[in-house]
């Protein structure tokens, strides 16, 4: 008796802790929302406004004549990294409003060849700046279509990147891919996402599955305090099992993580 009571508490523990984890992300998205129409202004200035600076910088100076200075004197040299900051903060700015999308949260047939495709596009800036690559393996000849909202693929493919540039951040290889492999097994989806960084934490080598549990984090700051939220592979595996109780599993973590998606599709 005890025991069934105990099993029973620790059930509605997890419940209350994920009622509490879904508003929040209601609360975030509500905030995101009303700040959507300010900041697409903000975005649409972003590029011209250090490009109209420099022009009039011109009329009045001649950058040559600068080019004895000290690059942190120099206007023209300071304009320049500022334009680079604004390209920066655009694409995620592009990035958030991408996001919002009404026909992102409307269940359609999804592609997988065409969305990892637009997947990639849109962070390739970015890990251009870490010098990271993504590699796509698809099978263009058996195409990958599941019924699913573009907005949970984006939940799950983005923390999972997130993870993966985390991993290769200052690990020292030339080469830091991140490749993700998409192909039919028995007509449901097979995707293996998979990295070539640090691999898993010392701490999960007993029990690799425990990186999906809510709250688990291996994430620290210099002092050893954790700082991840535990909340990435949790929401990954949650929305996955929502569809069909489809699967996510780890299958490589020694040189790299390596992950298997199987979307099950209605037969």
């Amino acid at each position: 008796m005890a025991e069934g009571v105990q099993i029973l508490t620790k059930e509605l523990e997890q419940k209350e802790d994920e009622i509490r984890l879904l508003r929040s992300l209601a609360s975030v998205g509500l905030i995101i929302s009303s700040f959507a129409h300010e900041v697409k202004s903000l975005r649409s200035r972003l590029i011209p406004r250090t490009a109209h600076i420099l022009q009039e910088l011109r009329n009045h100076l001649d950058e040559k004549k600068l080019s004895h200075i000290k690059k942190d004197d120099n206007p023209f040299y300071m304009i320049g990294l500022m334009q680079s900051e604004d390209i920066k903060l655009k694409h995620w700015l592009d990035y958030s409003l991408n996001t919002l999308k009404r026909d992102k949260r409307e269940r359609s047939n999804l592609n997988f060849s065409e969305y990892f495709q637009t997947f990639k596009s849109t962070w390739s800036k970015a890990l251009a700046q870490r010098n990271i690559s993504i590699r796509l393996k698809i099978d263009n000849n058996s195409p990958c279509v599941i019924r699913a909202f573009e907005v949970d693929m984006d939940s799950i493919f983005n923390n999972l990147l997130s993870n993966s540039m985390s991993a290769l951040k200052g690990f020292k290889i030339n080469d830091k891919v991140i490749t993700i492999t998409c192909s039919l097994v028995d007509q449901d989806v097979e995707i293996i996402f998979a990295d070539n960084g640090k691999g898993l934490d010392d701490k999960y080598t007993s029990n690799p599955e425990d990186i999906f549990n809510l709250n688990e984090s291996s994430k620290t700051d210099s002092k050893g305090n954790i700082i991840g939220t535990g909340l990435g592979l949790y929401i990954c595996r949650t929305i996955i099992q929502e569809y069909n109780n489809s699967t996510i599993a780890i299958i490589g973590y020694k040189e790299g993580l390596q992950l298997k998606i199987m979307f099950k599709t209605r037969k």
